[in-house]
């Protein structure tokens, strides 16, 4: 009976590590979007946030944001589409879950749920704009 009990708590943490990693990086991604007035491509995907794209179009106020591309917890990067399949007007990131396969039953799309905000609205609200300040403020000095 533990064991049942703790392989429970186990995925539980990892969906709420999910949850946590997609909400840090969508962070990194709304900086790199107040910066440059776009999120990268999908070529360029989340490696944008650690090495300046090569590929167009490029950023003007490039900065890292990340050392490493994250993971989700069964070590596979996270899959990012833009623009989105589910959220056309901005992106998709979503983990692929325990079978580690994109498309597939498993795939975490709940912590990235709220994310379909499209592009022209984030610009125009008030969080994107305290975003622009507040990122440019930190990298400032």
């Amino acid at each position: 009976m533990a064991i049942y009990r703790l392989r429970g708590n186990l995925e539980t943490a990892k969906l709420v590590g999910v949850q946590s990693d997609v909400q840090s990086i969508r962070t990194q991604l709304k900086v790199y979007e107040s910066f440059n007035g776009f999120v990268p491509t999908t070529e360029q995907g989340l490696q944008a946030l650690v090495t300046r794209p090569s590929s167009d179009p490029q950023p003007t106020r490039w900065t890292q944001l990340f050392d490493s591309v994250p993971k989700d917890p069964w070590q596979t990067p996270y899959i990012y589409i833009s623009p989105g399949r589910k959220n056309p007007d901005s992106y998709d990131l979503y983990s692929a879950g325990p079978d580690r396969k994109p498309d597939t039953p498993d795939d975490d799309w709940e912590a990235s749920s709220d994310q379909g905000v499209s592009r022209s609205e984030s610009e125009s609200s008030s969080a994107a704009a305290g975003w622009t300040v507040a990122a440019e403020a930190f990298f400032s000095g």
